[in-house]
């Protein structure tokens, strides 16, 4: 009997930069943490991590990846973003290198999206869209345990699936 097969990377939708975020009712408004891309997966064999070009960085965000294995899930694959929290919650950009080298437990992962849990295709649910899935929230470390802030945001329609080449130019990144 052949084994079920692992999970697979999603590529990510990619932003278009603008000078000004549109203003309606048909976007939702995200906070734009200043770290690395990552989409979160856990499957039959455990959880991995993944760059926003598909490289597995898994190894580098171990505590993470052992904080995604306790989760109540059988299966599911997260957007979200990789970052180094100061104390005081701000992102520290400057930190990630040597964070994934020396320090990993001091990384904190911030979910964006739900593309798949347990088996069912959840692209594009916002839970902050009213849609009665899990608020978003942060995957930390036990030692772990900050707020986390930012100052610039991004925006996506609420007609777009979060899907490789759906939609893509319904990204808009504010400067």
């Amino acid at each position: 009997m052949r084994a079920a097969e692992r999970l697979k990377f999603i590529k990510p939708q990619e932003p278009i930069l603008v000078l000004e975020a549109p203003v309606s009712d048909d976007w939702l408004h995200e906070i734009k943490y200043d770290g690395f891309r990552t989409q979160l997966m856990l499957d039959w064999a455990g959880a991995r991590a993944f760059t926003r070009t598909g490289i597995d960085w898994s190894k580098r965000y171990w505590p993470i990846i052992d904080a995604a294995e306790k989760l109540p899930a059988k299966s599911f694959i997260i957007d979200g973003e990789m970052i180094a929290p100061e104390p005081d919650g701000r992102p520290n950009f400057h930190a990630m290198h040597s964070r994934m080298a020396w320090n990993a437990e001091l990384l904190a992962f911030v979910a964006f999206d739900i593309m798949l849990l347990d088996g069912h295709p959840r692209a594009f649910l916002r839970p902050l869209a009213g849609n009665g899935l899990p608020t978003p929230g942060i995957c930390l470390p036990r030692s772990q345990r900050s707020s986390v802030r930012s100052t610039s945001s991004s925006v996506k329609s609420t007609d777009s699936c979060d899907r490789s080449g759906w939609h893509v130019r319904t990204w808009r990144l504010r400067l």
